[in-house]
């Protein structure tokens, strides 16, 4: 801006006002994310509410009420696929996907796992793919009786996990899998 005419003073103003919010500069989880969080304010106020519903899912889902649970995860399931926002699109439906196995509805849930994988893999959230990956081979080869296909969804978890390099990870899977 040393040697700016008019033009460029005036495109400046233009394009300092689509920064953003500086304060989003200071929020390091949101400068380590590997997808950016929306950029309107009320859509980032729609994703925190959707977390704080989806914890109430798993709270639901950790003491057995999968009756409440149910109806809850759909709900937030849907609210998430219209904000639109990848990785709780993902978180959105691996929890929908966990209560529909727990309720015994295993088609439904292998369709919602898929979906919850392929959006985990858009967000780019690796630990929602591996968990995806992993119910998704145990619905479709424990509860389905498909092994073949089960063996096939189980690598993609396999992959992941490795990627991640996580030891939790990797020893729930082998204690899930024995292999």
């Amino acid at each position: 801006f040393t040697h700016a005419d008019a033009q460029v003073v005036g495109r400046s103003v233009k394009r300092s006002a689509g920064v953003g919010d500086r304060a989003d500069c200071a929020n390091v989880s949101l400068l380590k994310s590997p997808v950016r969080p929306p950029a309107d304010a009320a859509s980032r106020a729609q994703v925190e509410e959707l977390r704080r519903r989806l914890a109430r899912v798993r709270a639901l889902d950790a003491a057995g009420k999968y009756d409440e649970e149910l109806p809850l995860a759909e709900a937030v399931e849907r609210d998430a696929a219209r904000v639109g926002y990848a990785p709780i699109r993902a978180d959105a439906l691996l929890a929908l996907g966990i209560v529909q196995t727990a309720k015994g509805r295993f088609k439904p849930a292998e369709e919602t796992l898929v979906r919850a994988a392929a959006a985990a893999v858009a967000g780019r959230d690796d630990g929602i793919a591996a968990r995806a990956w992993t119910t998704l081979a145990r619905v479709v080869g424990g509860e389905e009786q498909r092994f073949d296909e089960a063996d096939r969804w189980a690598l993609f978890a396999e992959a992941i996990i490795d990627r991640l390099g996580s030891d939790e990870l990797r020893a729930a899977w082998f204690q899930n899998h024995g292999t």
